[in-house]
């Protein structure tokens, strides 16, 4: 897990940020499952789209453009945060 997550982490739980924990339904193991993989993974965020957009070093990728720079829809930087691509 690469240390800018884990400090993100740290804010979170610093700020007292409450983060939405989904419920474990512990009579179906299989959701129960993905329930623990998606809180283990929080924070997260789901990022759409079918644009193309340059990013600074040039790539063009599908995401989103804003003033402070792109979100990629499909980040291969960090391909552990990239779960239903």
């Amino acid at each position: 897990m690469p240390t800018s997550y884990l400090q993100i982490r740290d804010v979170i739980q610093a700020q007292n940020i409450r983060i939405y924990q989904p419920p474990i339904e512990i009579d179906d193991e299989a959701s129960a499952e993905h329930a623990r993989i998606l809180a283990e993974a929080t924070p997260f965020s789901i990022i759409g789209s079918t644009e193309d957009v340059q990013t600074p070093d040039g790539r063009v990728v599908k995401g989103r453009e804003y003033l402070w720079g792109v979100a990629e829809g499909t980040p291969s930087k960090y391909p552990s945060f990239c779960f239903w691509c």
